[in-house]
């Protein structure tokens, strides 16, 4: 009986061992195949990963390219409107003849066409004097106002010493990009009245860029009453310059400036009349000061 008793537990003991065993063996068969499932999976994502990875540096390229296109088109676009423009200013200003009789001739035609009377015998050279302000006669239109005559002539004497200027100031705008508008003497106004221009007009696209005429230090940089956005360089203790209507002030009180700098841009702020044929106010009221006296711009415009 008790030989029975401990066969029986060793067959026990030997089941339980080989049952072990075939569970060791099993758990370890799908350990391993889970590891290598695992290890495929893995592999493969990274496949994957590359891939993707391939993709998007493709569409960057595609992106990339599609924006370059684009900033190309706009460009040539953009060259071709500057190309336009540049045309348009090209048969819409005429630059200035600076010969001194065709000067001459046309200030005597300004006169003529503002129905300003002077005598042409006591014109002379045009560097050597001009008439600030020509006899004129004003009938007024309405009944009961009376007849105002002025008979006020006087005369400038050109700003040269020893056959040289004193000063010699370079036009504040480009020659190509402005039309004189007006100049410098008396002026018929809207409501029929003369009144005296004591400066030059010149007429161009706001936002023209306007330099300085000569070196020198900005003394004033302000909105002013009538003249808009005005700009004064002091240039010397005899000279001065002013730029009024700008539409930006590109420089600050006690700024110095070199001849050529931009110091601001064309408006038409303050106090402005419509010249331009298309209803456009816009432009530089340029004057110059000698002593603290306005004197006509174009004698020492260069």
């Amino acid at each position: 009986m008790e030989n029975n008793i401990k066969k029986l537990y060793t067959h026990y003991i030997i089941a339980g061992m080989i049952a072990f065993s075939l569970l060791v063996g099993v758990t370890g068969s799908l350990l391993c195949y889970e590891y290598f499932y695992f290890k495929y999976q893995a592999g493969r994502l990274l496949e994957l990963q590359e891939e993707y990875r391939g993709y998007i540096v493709a569409v960057k390229k595609i992106v990339d390219d599609y924006n370059q296109l684009q900033e190309q088109a706009q460009n040539d676009q953009q060259s071709n409107e500057k190309k336009k423009i540049t045309d348009e200013q090209k048969e819409s200003f005429t630059i200035v003849n600076r010969d001194k009789l065709y000067l001459k001739q046309s200030m005597i035609d300004f006169f003529g066409a503002q129905e300003v009377a002077f005598n042409a015998a006591d014109w002379r050279d045009y560097h050597e004097q001009l008439l600030e302000h020509a006899t004129n006669t004003v009938r007024s239109n309405k009944p009961g106002k009376r007849r105002i005559t002025s008979h006020q002539v006087t005369k400038l004497k050109s700003p040269m010493i020893d056959g040289k200027r004193d000063i010699a100031l370079a036009w504040p705008i480009e020659n190509a990009q402005f039309w004189l508008s007006s100049f410098f003497g008396p002026r018929k106004q809207p409501n029929g009245t003369w009144k005296f221009h004591h400066g030059v007009d010149m007429a161009a696209l706001k936002g023209t860029s306007v330099k300085a005429a000569h070196a020198g230090m900005v003394i004033e940089a302000h909105y002013g009453s009538g003249f808009g956005k005005t700009i004064v360089i002091l240039h010397n203790n005899k000279y001065k310059t002013r730029y009024a209507h700008l539409n930006d002030i590109l420089v600050k009180v006690g700024q110095k400036v070199r001849q050529g700098e931009v110091i601001g841009r064309v408006g038409d702020t303050g106090i402005v009349r419509s010249t331009h044929r298309k209803g456009d106010p816009s432009h530089l009221h340029f004057e110059v000061y000698k002593f603290g006296k306005r004197v006509n711009p174009m004698y020492y415009l260069a």
